[in-house]
């Protein structure tokens, strides 16, 4: 905790107060895909814990088996999201419904807020298992009337929320002056294809400035860091998802599944899969609230 810990106190409960009355406006619940950690203080504190879970009783049903939903949900929808200017509505394998909301800090697609769940009045569920049919009828029907304005609720308290959080992460001394600044580059653009020269831009600075400030202040480099910053979402998707490796190396800027490997295996030891195997027989499965 830093200095003024009460009043980073008395914000972290206004971020969760506001997120509650999100939910009591909307009617059902919502779902936070942090993307790029704005939701989650420097320290490793969550802002809004528990809420990266799709927990409508259809979306249990599938806990045991995730990849289906991970695809749909985490790849797919966010892939859509990066795209879209606005909330969409989306429907997965299993007929539940949800509305999408995108949230941006300029030009960054900094997390996702999933609006649910819904069933679809004419999706055919007579294949699925008896226990599952009646989760489903017992979901409220979506309507597309309520589009408009559902999405004019979402766009003003969610970004409301996102202003939030990032002014309580601007409090934190850890992310203030130019090693924030620094610190907020790797955590927007892990993903991406970006170079010294990129950072150098966006400080304002050459880049033998900055690889100067890079080794002074966190003593690695420009390849170092990105390296670290991709590594640590490697291992949240591993953690939290079944997900296959080809794919986590695709939303971490990695490229291939190999690539990732080498370079995990020579960070950490052991190998990606290896180190999710571990770890779940070490922690047991992850436990609905971290889950997805």
């Amino acid at each position: 905790m830093f200095p003024g810990s009460e009043r980073q106190s008395e914000a972290i409960a206004k971020i969760r107060q506001l997120w509650l009355s999100m939910e009591q406006a909307f009617g059902a619940r919502l779902t936070l895909h942090d993307h790029v950690g704005v939701f989650t203080l420097p320290d490793g504190q969550e802002l809004l814990p528990g809420k990266n879970l799709h927990d409508a009783p259809c979306c249990r049903f599938w806990y045991g088996n995730r990849e289906k939903c991970n695809t749909h949900c985490s790849f797919g929808a966010k892939r859509r999201a990066a795209e879209e200017k606005g909330a969409f509505v989306t429907t997965c394998f299993c007929g539940v419904t949800e509305l999408v909301m995108p949230l941006r800090t300029g030009d960054v697609h900094t997390a996702t807020i999933f609006a649910g769940t819904f069933r679809k009045k004419d999706f055919d569920v007579s294949g699925f298992p008896a226990r599952y049919r009646r989760a489903y009828e017992e979901l409220p029907e979506w309507d597309d009337a309520r589009l408009p304005e559902l999405e004019a609720l979402l766009t003003s308290a969610g970004y409301a929320l996102l202003r939030l959080a990032e002014e309580l992460r601007n409090r934190y001394p850890g992310e203030q002056g130019r090693p924030g600044q620094i610190r907020r580059f790797f955590r927007n653009h892990f993903a991406d294809n970006v170079g010294l020269a990129d950072l150098a831009a966006e400080l304002g600075l050459s880049e033998s400035r900055t690889d100067h400030i890079l080794l002074a202040t966190f003593g690695q480099g420009f390849s170092e860091l990105l390296r670290t910053a991709r590594l640590r979402q490697v291992e949240k998707i591993l953690r939290e998802t079944d997900v296959p490796l080809k794919k986590v190396a695709s939303v971490t800027g990695f490229g291939n599944e190999y690539y990732l490997s080498s370079v995990f295996r020579k960070a950490r030891g052991i190998s990606p899969g290896r180190w999710r195997k571990e770890r779940l027989q070490r922690e047991g499965p992850v436990p609905p609230e971290k889950s997805r």
